[in-house]
């Protein structure tokens, strides 16, 4: 059972009788407006889909992955249990035709929506292996899968295996060579790595692939600076970080007024300082220390 439009003229026909697809709109219409109701309400109601369930009997159910609505309605039909999924869709097997497939394959730790990952509250569940198990078991089905070779990308860079990071930025890049986040893995594993000068030549190539590209600067200065080249980072700081900005942090501006400082811009850090010294939080006793110090600098 397909939750996707129009899958096309005569794949029906290709596919019979192993498969059978609902609803691809030829005319003459082959279906009544009954059927046209059903398709689109399959996957947003639940007792639609309850009925759909029950006169189908499917050995599986593929819905579009943005569809929140039914990763609600999922969870109260217990034989339905995810096996797989890919940017675009989630795919559920029923467990009660397809047993020895979900115990092979049934997905325990990860969640098929998920998005973000939080890794201490993976380590705090007990699921961090078994997450990380089920992603790059599945990524061995398909390795050419966006998703999951971001998600691992992400996991190693947050873990700190930057080697491993750097093998799914490379992965990335072969998939979506036009699109400047497997760029920004790479850039951020070669920093990690302290390879400045190849971290740098990421964060360009990143830069060139984005017309938002103010957040890949503030990296890129923000390497710079590590780097010990003050006068180009203060220069592209300078660039991304406005003061009069609220969402213009106490960090951002430590870190402009400090390159601004030690490539001899001495009266911008001066102003820059007290901008940074209005927002800096007393409690935040890292920061205080680094404030004082750069006030020491000054005098």
């Amino acid at each position: 059972m397909l939750n996707h439009p129009n899958p096309g003229g005569y794949m029906r026909f290709m596919l019979y009788p192993d498969y059978r697809i609902f609803m691809d709109m030829e005319v003459p219409f082959l279906f009544t407006n009954e059927d046209m109701y059903t398709a689109i309400n399959t996957f947003m109601d639940k007792r639609v889909f309850k009925e759909t369930m029950e006169k189908y009997d499917p050995d599986f159910v593929v819905c579009d992955r943005r569809n929140r609505l039914f990763r609600e309605i999922v969870k109260e039909f217990a034989e339905l249990r995810p096996v797989f999924f890919d940017e675009t869709s989630v795919l559920y097997a029923n467990t009660r035709k397809k047993s020895e497939l979900v115990r092979r394959y049934g997905l325990r730790c990860v969640e098929p929506y998920v998005e973000d990952l939080d890794l201490d509250e993976l380590k705090r569940g007990g699921i961090y292996e078994c997450f990380k198990e089920e992603l790059l078991a599945m990524l061995r089905l398909y390795p050419e899968c966006v998703l999951k070779n971001s998600l691992l990308a992400e996991l190693y860079l947050k873990e700190g295996s930057y080697e491993r990071a750097l093998l799914h930025a490379e992965a990335l890049m072969k998939i979506i060579p036009h699109r400047p986040y497997p760029y920004l893995v790479k850039a951020r594993a070669l920093k990690a790595l302290k390879r400045y000068d190849l971290s740098e030549e990421a964060f360009l190539e990143a830069s060139k692939r984005t017309k938002a590209k103010e957040g890949i600067l503030k990296e890129l200065g923000l390497l710079l600076y590590e780097k010990g080249d003050y006068k180009r980072a203060y220069e592209l700081l300078k660039a991304v970080t406005d003061p009069f900005d609220p969402r213009t942090t106490y960090v951002d501006l430590y870190y402009v007024t400090s390159s601004a400082l030690l490539s001899d811009r001495r009266r911008d850090a001066e102003i820059l300082l007290n901008y940074g010294l209005s927002k800096l939080p007393a409690e935040q006793k890292d920061w205080v220390e680094k404030y004082n110090e750069l006030k020491l600098r000054m005098r």
